[in-house]
């Protein structure tokens, strides 16, 4: 009789043996300690899931559909509409990279609604400044163009291989602006930021101190006082300073496409653009303060890299030496 119960108390010996490695084996994978002691839980809790699409997501893609409605339907909409094309290609990247890629998140839903609610605001500060400066300097600034902008607005009309670029460039910078964010990474793209916000906002003092509406505007009592600097030089220059490698190349045609847009359109005179010169060297000196003030990022980290073709992010699984390792540091 003591032999059958022998052989019981060693099966259930195995059995309870067999039941331990098999809870070691969860708590290895994920799951809790054998003795209740949590030790995943607390490497779970170190390392939090965040959510890939939030309601807040949702609300903000809403208002930017809102806007792109409103676009559609109102006439003359044309730069708020380029950028809400560029928001469209954030939006798309940030389903690509965060929501399936699961990467990090950067901001991009709230820079593709800011950037044309910022331009839609913008545009309502043009007739306060038409009423503050009744009087503008377009004949001092013609006698110092020394007929340079109509000659460079003749001959570029001429040429249609010139022509319908520049004019491509000139009117689609707000999506250029919103693409080369996509494009960019850390210090650059903060820098970038920065300067696209204050830059429009600063410039008004420039406006209501130097009005002068352009060549082809001379005499239009309600055009906007917006010549000295050229803003879109300046903007595109911000494009060139935050880029490096191939991007720079493209975004250094961009400029220049841009630099003979502004004189063949009749928007501007040649002072406008030699101004801007300066006026982007002093917006991007604060945006980089900005940076270096509210973040962490520093320009000696990165400089623009371009993440086209993107690189690939291998998440590998730690080791169940490594898991174990490190839930024992965080119970220490």
């Amino acid at each position: 009789m003591t032999a059958p119960f022998a052989s019981l108390g060693g099966d259930e010996k195995n059995h309870q043996r067999s039941m331990e490695d098999h809870d070691i084996e969860r708590s290895i994978d994920g799951g809790q300690h054998p003795g209740g002691g949590g030790l995943m839980a607390t490497t779970s809790l170190a390392r939090p899931v965040e959510p890939r699409f939030t309601s807040v997501d949702l609300l903000l893609i809403s208002f930017w559909a809102c806007l792109l409605f409103l676009c559609l339907t109102i006439p003359h909409l044309l730069f708020l509409l380029w950028s809400l094309l560029g928001g469209a290609v954030m939006i798309a990247c940030h389903f690509w990279l965060v929501v399936h890629k699961r990467q990090p998140r950067e901001g991009n839903l709230v820079i593709a609604l800011i950037m044309p609610l910022a331009m839609l605001t913008f545009s309502f500060v043009f007739p306060w400044v038409n009423r503050a400066t009744p009087v503008t300097y377009d004949s001092l600034l013609a006698s110092w163009d020394f007929g340079m902008a109509p000659a460079v607005r003749a001959w570029t009309i001429t040429k249609p291989l010139l022509w319908d670029p520049a004019l491509v460039a000139y009117e689609a910078l707000p999506s250029a602006v919103l693409i080369i964010i996509v494009m960019t990474r850390g210090y650059a793209r903060a820098r970038l930021v920065w300067s696209a916000f204050v830059g429009p906002l600063l410039v008004v003092p420039c406006y209501l101190m130097f009005p002068a509406v352009g060549p082809i505007h001379v005499g239009d009592p309600n055009a906007p006082r917006n010549c000295v600097p050229s803003m879109h030089l300046t903007c595109a220059l911000f494009l060139w300073i935050n880029t490096r490698g191939w991007l720079r190349w493209v975004t250094a045609t961009f400029v220049l496409f841009t630099a003979l847009a502004t004189l063949a359109t009749g928007e501007h005179y040649v002072f406008d653009l030699a101004v801007a010169l300066p006026w982007t060297w002093f917006i991007t000196a604060l945006a980089g303060w900005f940076v270096s003030r509210f973040t962490k990022l520093r320009p000696e980290e990165d400089m623009g890299e371009a993440i086209w073709p993107a690189r690939k992010i291998r998440r590998r699984k730690a080791e169940p030496s490594q898991q174990i390792s490190a839930g024992l540091a965080d119970l220490d």
